[in-house]
């Protein structure tokens, strides 16, 4: 294996643990929901580079959304999203609860 091919899988490992450690998504879970998601966002369905968004509250995590969706998310009550994202996190607590776990 080539020194660029160990920087990129060293990169991505230190990624996946950052956001075990950050946003409580378990190893592989943050591809496998990419992947489930069809590589789009779960809120604009925009094919973009996905972050994997959490429940600030307690820690669990959600699905991946892309960087303009995780900042609305967080931070734009007067998205034009707005009704999306409220759904979103709606359906998330009716379907999984406060208490979800990734299983």
């Amino acid at each position: 294996m080539g020194s660029e091919a160990r920087a990129e899988k060293n990169r991505k490992r230190v990624v996946e643990r950052y956001r075990e450690r950050v946003s409580g998504w378990p190893k592989g879970s943050f591809d496998a929901a990419v992947e489930a998601q069809g590589g789009r966002c779960a809120i604009c369905e925009q094919v973009k580079k996905l972050c994997a968004d959490h429940d600030h509250t307690n820690g669990r995590p959600r699905a991946a959304i892309c960087q303009g969706c995780n900042a609305r998310v967080g931070f734009e009550e007067s998205s034009p999203l707005r009704a999306k994202v409220q759904e979103y996190i709606a359906t998330w607590k009716v379907n999984h609860g406060q208490n979800a776990n990734l299983g």
